[in-house]
Parts: C-alpha cells; sequence; structure tokens
C-alpha cells in the first residue's frame, strides 16, 4: 500500500491506474498483486477553478515470498515418521509458491538411508542395521531466492532378526570325562538384536543328564557341572528370544570308575581253629564208623 498526500485542502484528487485501491480526500491507495517494473502514476488535482496534471513515481521492491511445504507423503509438519528397518517409503514432497513461482525441492541428509528420487519424492529405506533416529533436511527453493527448509525426523525401529546357532567352544568336541569330575562348558551366543539391549534366554541339555543349565543373557555363558552320568552325552545348546530360536550341539563321554578287585585278608586264627576242630572232629567219626564196621565184620567171623 502506498500513499501520495497533495497539498491544499478543498482541491479535487484524481488519478486512473489498474494499482489504484482507493482516492480518499488526497491519499491515493495503491495495491500491486505482482511484481512490476518502475512506472509513474499520472494525477490531477482540481480548485475548482484550475486543473493541475502530475506524475508520481512509482518503484516497487521485489517482495518475493518464500515457497511452502504442505507435507510430506501425507505427513503434516512437523515431520515425524516411524518405520521398521528394511521397510521401504516413498513419499511425495507437496509444496507451493505463493507468488505462483516455479518451486524445485532437494533433500540434505548425511544419511544415505533417505534420498531425494529424480520425481521429486522422498525415498526413505533403513538397511537392517539402521535403528536409530535420523534427521534429514528438506529444502524448498523458488527460481527468485525464496527458500524454505523443514527438518524432518525419522525414527527406525529393530525389526527382530532371528539368533544366530550357538557354537560350543569349549569342552572339546567327543571329548571324555569321568564321572564326577567338574566340566566347564563356554558357549558363543549371538543375536543380530542383542546390540539393541534384547537378551536371549540359553538353555544347555543333555540327552543322558537332563537340563544342566539355562540363563538369560545378552553375551557368551561359561558354567561348570559335575552332574554329567555316565554314558556318551549328546548336548544341546539353544537359544530363544520370544519369537525365532536357534540351537547347536556337541558330544562327549563320561566314564564311570572301574570296580577295584577284592582284597585278599588273612583269616581270623579263631575261626580257623574252629574249622580245623571241626574238620578233626568229621575226620574222627568217620573213623570210628569204619572202625566201628570192621569190627563187627571181624566178629561175625
Amino acid at each position: 500500500k502506498y500513499t501520495y498526500h497533495a497539498l491544499g485542502q478543498v482541491a479535487r484528487l484524481t488519478a486512473i491506474d489498474p494499482a489504484i485501491w482507493s482516492i480518499i480526500d488526497h491519499t491515493i491507495n495503491l495495491y500491486y498483486r505482482a511484481y512490476e517494473l518502475p512506472h509513474e502514476i499520472e494525477f490531477s488535482v482540481y480548485d475548482g477553478y484550475d486543473v493541475t496534471t502530475g506524475r508520481l513515481p512509482i518503484r516497487l521492491e521485489d517482495h518475493n515470498r518464500p515457497p511452502r511445504i504442505l507435507s510430506v507423503g501425507g505427513y503434516y509438519l512437523p515431520v515425524n515418521i516411524q518405520l521398521f528397518e528394511g521397510q521401504e517409503l516413498i513419499l511425495p514432497v507437496f509444496s507451493f509458491d505463493p507468488d505462483g513461482d516455479p518451486v524445485e525441492n532437494s533433500l540434505v541428509s548425511s544419511w544415505d538411508g533417505a534420498t531425494m528420487l529424480q520425481n521429486g519424492s522422498v525415498r526413505i529405506a533403513p538397511s537392517l542395521n539402521d535403528v536409530g533416529t535420523y534427521s534429514p533436511t528438506l529444502v524448498s527453493r523458488d527460481d527468485r531466492g525464496g527458500v524454505v527448509r523443514i527438518t524432518m525426523t525419522i525414527t527406525v525401529k529393530n525389526e527382530g532378526e532371528a539368533p544366530l546357532p550357538p557354537i560350543f567352544i569349549g569342552p572339546g568336541e567327543s571329548s571324555k570325562h569321568h564321572v564326577g569330575t567338574p566340566i566347564t562348558f563356554r558357549v558363543a551366543v549371538d543375536d543380530p538384536d542383542l546390540m539393541y539391549g534384547e537378551l536371549v534366554t540359553l538353555t544347555v541339555i543333555s540327552n543322558v543328564s537332563g537340563v544342566l543349565f539355562s540363563i538369560e543373557t545378552g553375551d557368551d555363558v561359561e558354567f561348570t557341572t559335575d552332574a554329567l552320568d555316565p554314558g556318551r552325552h549328546l548336548i544341546t545348546a539353544i537359544v530363544d528370544d520370544g519369537t525365532w530360536s536357534a540351537r547347536g550341539e556337541m558330544t562327549l563321554g563320561v566314564t564311570a570308575d572301574p570296580e577295584a578287585p577284592p582284597v585278599w585278608e588273612p583269616p581270623d586264627v579263631t575261626r580257623l581253629l574252629l574249622a580245623l576242630l571241626v574238620v578233626a572232629l568229621v575226620l574222627l567219626a568217620i573213623g570210628f564208623y569204619f572202625g566201628q564196621r570192621l569190627k563187627d565184620r571181624r566178629s561175625l567171623e
């Protein structure tokens, strides 16, 4: 809006121009919808006797309004997007310029999971290791230097992956042990989600002695037991993250101690004498018997 004050109290001011919004007393109100080159507006002043003409020089400042970003793929400002790792989103950018200038959009990001496609849409495609929060900047610029920037907040959530099979680091495969001897097991546990704070349950089972150990862990595990019975054992380690499980196996042998041979002990003297006495009595009885029969036979003769 521009104004021009003419001198005099009773003069009548007139002017004709498309930009004239109104003339009130000696004030000319102008309104320009778009930029125009410098020019002049001719006006006249009539005091009832004479008419005086003049020219009003107009020089417009190029007031360029910046573009506006309305939404990104249906996400309105402020743009907060959540998705899972491995997921892909293609988001059209809706922007316009209030002055009708052509608009070009671009994306500034140090994270390669957010890029600008040739058609002007934003592509968000986090990989399986991109869990976290990212803040790329969307820039909208017109051809007269007007620019607007918005920072998007992109949160990549953990999708959850299956654990890897556990590995027995010790004892050695097919190793042999004596029953009752403590055996130390070392089991390597790995799950892609451990780095995000997830825990897994490790359970170690013997096909002979049953469950040997169970624990919730986020790291490798070591434990010692002497509870293995004699026999050939198939040892199974199972890791479970609540959704998926994986297992690893190994074998070992546990042998029992051989039975000791009987130890000879000298007989008790008293018992030996009694045994000899019994033998002697038996021999005497036998001798008396046969002697008596011999005597009877002779008497009959």
